[in-house]
């Protein structure tokens, strides 16, 4: 199914890209009220367009709060694991502090899908340019 869903405000911009895939770009520190509209624009997204394929775009992202983490652990993942999500391809933040949060953000995301062993869960890996991002996850 092709859509033209498009979503751009400042600290997040959302594009559905060649194949179906699901593209979103985090800018700045993510607090708490951001995380939610991020879950709720991208859950839009992924209903509209039946992607299984997401693009996280960290590259210019800042630090993620402890409360953000929670969040997406809580609620996030689970909602992209019951709306069928197959592969999430991060690029990780250009500075340390971005970078410590994307990583640990993927490596819930890899915990969860052993701990569960839900038949749901999605493969997450961590790239450092779209181009390797969208390589990997177009070849899927």
């Amino acid at each position: 199914m092709k859509s033209n869903f498009d979503y751009n405000a400042d600290e997040l911009s959302i594009k559905i890209l060649n194949n179906n895939i699901l593209y979103y770009k985090i800018t700045g520190v993510v607090k708490l009220d951001l995380i939610k509209i991020i879950f709720t624009e991208l859950n839009n997204a992924i209903i509209k367009t039946g992607t299984k394929k997401i693009i996280t775009d960290c590259i210019d992202m800042g630090v993620v709060t402890k409360e953000v983490q929670e969040f997406n652990n809580q609620y996030l993942i689970p909602k992209w694991e019951q709306l069928g999500i197959k592969y999430n391809a991060i690029i990780l933040s250009s500075n340390a502090f971005g970078q410590w949060s994307t990583q640990t953000l993927a490596k819930n995301y890899k915990t969860r899908a052993k701990i569960e062993q839900a038949t749901n869960t999605f493969e997450v890996e961590m790239f450092d340019s779209l181009e390797s991002a969208l390589n990997w996850i177009s070849n899927i």
